[in-house]
């Protein structure tokens, strides 16, 4: 009977998939772009970031490869990341939303619009 478990657990184990992506598909998937913005309680806008690739949730918000972040008044900033960096988002109001890639990533990678 022992010998019966170990062979069902031999088979089970080699059933397992780890998802690889043959790197022809890599060229035909275009990079997903989230925009991700967080506002206040009264819909007043405190940053916004556009975000490559996954966006990966956690209990306070999300973790997400920047490639460009807007901060709200009364100093209002822009930082571009052309090699993207990891960020964490948090706050009161999170909304995502697809985007397309940004223009000055688009020009800086030497793609036509």
């Amino acid at each position: 009977m022992k010998y019966f478990l170990l062979l069902a657990f031999a088979f089970l184990a080699a059933c397992e998939n780890t998802r690889t992506r043959k790197d022809s598909d890599s060229d035909k998937d275009p990079q997903k772009y989230t925009k991700v913005t967080v506002t206040d309680p009264r819909g007043e806008l405190i940053s916004e970031w556009i975000a490559e690739g996954r966006v990966k949730k956690f209990d306070q918000g999300y973790t997400i490869k920047a490639v460009e972040r807007h901060t709200a008044p009364p100093s209002p900033t822009t930082a571009q990341y052309p090699n993207g960096r990891i960020s964490s988002v948090v706050g009161p109001y999170i909304i995502l939303e697809d985007v397309e890639k940004p223009d000055w990533l688009k020009r800086l990678d030497g793609e036509t619009r």
